[in-house]
């Protein structure tokens, strides 16, 4: 099993700062930052699209952020940027948090789910997964 986190890109705000995600990873950064970046988001109210916040954030958390703006232009990270946003119209998620199992199944709190029962969903798909998979060979 694999589990893997794509930025939702719905429009260009959510674009931006799914750059931000993927030019942390590119810096080696994105496990130290990826939490700190989205409770500074979500509960200090930091506004990525104010360079001056931004960069006074970055600069707080120790990244360079000449050397982020260079690598969220990069082709790397814009490639993945475009495949985001590919990846979030097709899966036709409806919002975040969400999960998918094996690109079929679509779980999210849109769904009057919590977190803790988007797990559960997900832990009872897996298997008839796997038994479907198997059987497939």
């Amino acid at each position: 099993m694999q589990f893997r986190r794509i930025p939702a890109v719905f429009n260009e705000r959510w674009a931006h700062d799914a750059t931000i995600y993927y030019a942390f990873e590119a810096l080696g950064v994105l496990d130290k930052l990826h939490r700190p970046f989205f409770d500074a988001i979500h509960k200090d109210r930091l506004k990525t699209d104010d360079p001056a916040a931004l960069s006074e954030w970055l600069t707080r958390n120790k990244v360079d952020p000449k050397k982020l703006e260079t690598t969220m232009k990069s082709f790397g990270v814009q490639s993945k940027i475009k495949r985001a946003a590919q990846f979030s119209a097709a899966s036709k998620i409806d919002g975040t948090p969400a999960l998918m199992v094996h690109g079929r199944y679509t779980i999210s709190t849109e769904q009057g789910r919590t977190p803790q029962g988007m797990l559960v969903n997900a832990e009872r798909l897996i298997p008839v997964v796997r038994k479907t998979l198997a059987a497939a060979k």
